[in-house]
């Protein structure tokens, strides 16, 4: 076992008998947790979910293809994203499914975003987020990318930008999220959709230059997003 898998099992086995404790837990994190989970009984079956897809993340090293990223999407990254949104979601069943549609929809797009962000410092630890069956077909292997030859940028433009209209696509599909949740937390949410977009747009102006160096949005145009939903957010403070 390394030691990703058992500092994720130790913190797995603290983090399951502080939930499962009626005594509050003396480590900050944990009490905070539980705290949560008592007054958000749901929360005991999100951390839960999120635990148990916890090993996928501490694991992986590639895909090999696009059914797999999207099996890690569903066993690891909405989970991780459901820990805070569920807290936001509509008291409503009926309302509840759609609004986690919608944040599978935001979670996918996001986590193609970051794979393609981050594609340089994931290189460097021997993880690649593209799945493997999408470089072939531009010719590339996943060791081109970890050998970050600048004789892969062409064809990783073409990868980039094919990878990035189906972030676009599925970010698509969770704009009318905010206007599912309670109007005092909107700002949140439109905030956290306006920064993926920013950052999907940083990563399409870089194409395969992504490989060479980390990519993300303007300092600036992010500070006018938070700027701007913070305004909106005071108005219910």
């Amino acid at each position: 076992m390394d030691v990703r898998t058992a500092t994720l099992a130790s913190w797995d086995a603290e983090t399951t008998a502080a939930l499962e404790s009626s005594e509050p837990p003396v480590q900050d994190t944990l009490l905070a947790l539980w705290d949560t989970a008592r007054r958000r009984p749901h929360m005991a079956a999100r951390v839960r979910a999120f635990l148990d897809g916890a090993p996928v993340e501490a694991s992986w090293t590639g895909f090999e293809t696009e059914a797999d990223f999207q099996a890690y999407v569903d066993g690891y990254s909405l989970p991780g994203l459901l820990l805070t949104a569920s807290l936001l979601a509509p008291a409503d069943p009926g309302a509840y499914e759609s609004y986690v549609r919608g944040c599978r929809d935001l979670i996918e797009g996001w986590q193609r975003s970051d794979f393609l962000a981050d594609l340089c410092e994931d290189a460097d630890n021997d993880r690649i987020g593209i799945p493997r069956d999408e470089l072939a077909r531009h010719g590339l292997k996943f060791e081109d990318l970890r050998s970050k030859s600048p004789a892969c940028v062409p064809a990783l433009d073409h990868v980039v930008r094919a990878q990035a209209d189906l972030a676009e696509t599925t970010l698509a599909g969770c704009r009318s999220l905010p206007a599912r949740v309670a109007a005092e937390h909107r700002p949140f949410l439109d905030a956290l959709i306006a920064v993926q977009e920013l950052r999907l747009g940083a990563v399409r102006r870089e194409g395969g230059g992504v490989l060479l160096h980390d990519t993300g949005p303007a300092t600036l145009a992010t500070l006018r997003v938070l700027a701007r939903q913070y305004r909106k957010a005071r108005r219910y403070a």
